[in-house]
């Protein structure tokens, strides 16, 4: 035309709208994607909007620059911008019909990742602020779980969506992506899966209609956020748990005999639980209840509404949440703590254990390790190199034959893997008269394998108060356990049954509580001309030590043997794994 314009007819009769289709697929660079003069944009992406039948009703497009805009079918193959009183329904709506739970997200973006990890889920068009009655109709009697875009905008959506379905839907909830996503889409993008999001949904607490949602404060915070709502104690104890076990190191907590426990370590020589032990050790120690509160209050940040100023108010964990989740013995999902080490030993497997921090393998806590150095499959000349120098501590002491000699061998073997092994004899250390080297020998043992002298507790004056005694040292988690200066028969049930089990069980002191403990402990005792009674003469070994002196006490040393020890106690924490490595590389002969 004059005008510069092209007319297009076509002679076959065909309709407007399959002419203008052809002429765009010959001849794309003609049509602006815009589809229109009034789109203000390029076109990047269609969501298409659908009735209950799965018949098309309209698209929802995003622009470039971002916008979004409605169109529908033209009728006519094209697409119109008059909505002409369209009502949009819910995105994906026929799937949403056949789900019995739904997340309802910001956007039809975050709706399509979701989908895309197998989870029902829709949004409404037009984005926060746009929620129609006929939305919250459509998900009568669903569970819904809202995920909000996590920003000022976002959180008030969500909140006017929940305020919509309550009372409508099954039941409500609002969960928002972890930091540092900010949204469900870059929450999957970033690696979250279909089963991690179904649990949080799970986890949530059932949305109060009475209360907004929480501050975007709270967002930047890497802890959980835990609702203090009345009358959802369990969802409140599951979610401090779920706190718990997200928090660094699981806030230091262990579950030890059916108590919650944590590991302190001394600073000064104690004897609590009737066992003296030197300042540095590490305790295990059962928690009291304003400690667990404390532990749980840090774990997550505890927030409660507060109807005077219709906020959310930050809180600490409520004391019914601690005692509740004390009393939920037996299933717990923190890490179970059978021991405390701090230096390299060997797993049950025959592996080595050197790596600091909880081992899942053993249930041990490796809280210190000096660098100990084993060669690979160690032969039995490794092994006799290694037996020399665990003999050279022992060369100043009187045995009075090579057979007592071997045993007090056996106990520092014994002490360096006592956690892979399930029971053990108890060693006892012998002497006609004081001042031969009874206790010595045992802080011998016990510097090798702990680093610190025997703990030490005296004999009680009859078999039940020992028992008591020897219970409340196995909670406390001492690796050596010595009765010195024995002045009566070693006797008793308890101690008998100590030796023999993997585990005991018994009343804590002060407390009707029971528990049940490990007895993975190497136990010994000292005296002069000891007697043993009863079963414990097939469970104990003897080693007797004689100088030949009236005065043994008198006798003159050079330097300090438990100096000289500690000083060199990663040869020989190495040399005694390098006979039992090579003790297993042989096959375990019997001799």
């Amino acid at each position: 035309t004059d005008t510069g314009d092209t007319g297009i007819s076509c002679k076959a009769g065909c309709p407007w709208g399959t002419v203008i289709d052809q002429l765009r697929e010959r001849f794309p660079d003609a049509f602006p994607q815009s589809n229109g003069r009034n789109s203000k944009g390029k076109i990047i992406a269609e969501y298409d909007y659908c009735d209950a039948a799965g018949e098309l009703l309209g698209q929802v497009v995003r622009l470039e620059p971002k916008s979004f805009r409605q169109r529908r079918p033209d009728g006519s193959g094209g697409w119109t911008w008059k909505l002409d009183g369209l009502k949009f329904p819910l995105y994906q709506l026929p799937d949403v019909l056949q789900a019995n739970a739904v997340f309802v997200t910001e956007g039809e973006k975050d709706a399509d990742a979701l989908r895309a990890i197998g989870l029902p889920a829709t949004c409404n068009p037009g984005g926060a602020g746009k929620w129609l009655k006929h939305h919250t109709d459509a998900l009568a009697g669903k569970k819904v779980c809202i995920i909000p875009d996590k920003d000022e905008p976002g959180r008030a959506h969500g909140h006017k969506v929940a305020a919509a379905l309550k009372g409508t839907a099954a039941s409500v909830r609002i969960i928002y992506a972890p930091d540092p996503h900010k949204d469900p889409a870059a929450w999957i993008e970033g690696g979250g899966t279909r089963e991690q999001i179904t649990e949080a949904a799970k986890s949530a607490l059932t949305w109060d209609g009475n209360a907004p949602p929480p501050p975007a404060g709270a967002g930047r915070d890497p802890r959980n956020i835990i609702q203090i709502v009345k009358g959802e104690l369990p969802r409140m104890v599951d979610e401090a748990e779920i706190a718990l076990l997200a928090f660094p190191d699981h806030g230091g907590l262990y579950q030890r005999g059916g108590q919650i426990v944590r590991v302190v370590r001394l600073e000064s020589s104690q004897a609590g639980s009737g066992v003296k032990r030197a300042a540095g050790s590490p305790v295990i120690q059962i928690i009291t209840m304003p400690a667990l509160v404390e532990a749980l209050s840090r774990a997550a940040s505890w927030i409660q509404f507060d109807g005077r100023t219709d906020d959310w108010r930050p809180r600490d964990c409520p004391r019914l949440v601690a005692e509740t989740y004390a009393a939920r013995a037996g299933s717990w999902e923190m890490r179970p703590l059978v021991g405390v080490v701090d230096m390299p030993t060997l797993r049950s497997d025959g592996s080595i254990l050197q790596a600091l921090g909880y081992d899942k393998n053993t249930g041990l806590l490796l809280l210190s390790s000096a660098p100990v150095e084993i060669k690979p499959d160690p032969d039995r000349e490794d092994s006799m190199e290694a037996i020399r120098q665990l003999l050279q501590p022992l060369e100043g002491f009187p045995f009075d034959s090579p057979i007592s000699q071997s045993v007090a061998l056996a106990a520092i073997l014994t002490a360096c893997v006592r956690y892979a092994i399930p029971t053990a004899p108890m060693f006892l250390f012998d002497a006609p008269a004081p001042g031969t080297g009874k206790s010595l020998l045992a802080d011998v043992v016990s510097i090798i394998s702990t680093g610190t002298p025997a703990p030490s507790m005296s004999q009680a004056p009859n078999p039940e108060e020992e028992g008591k005694r020897l219970f409340a040292a196995l909670l406390e988690g001492a690796p050596i356990i010595c009765i010195d200066n024995a002045e009566r028969p070693f006797e008793g049930d308890v101690l008998s049954s100590i030796l023999t089990q993997p585990s005991y069980r018994g009343r804590v002191l002060g407390s009707s509580v029971t528990a049940t403990v490990p007895t993975a402990v190497t136990f010994m005792g000292t005296g002069n001309n000891i007697s043993v009674k009863g079963d414990l003469t097939r469970r104990v070994l003897l080693c007797r030590l004689d100088a030949a002196l009236e005065h043994p006490e008198e006798r003159l040393f050079q330097g300090s043997l438990r100096d000289t020890i500690q000083a060199k106690r990663p040869q020989l924490v190495a040399a005694a794994l390098t006979v039992l490595c090579a003790y297993q590389v042989a096959g375990c002969p019997e001799q």
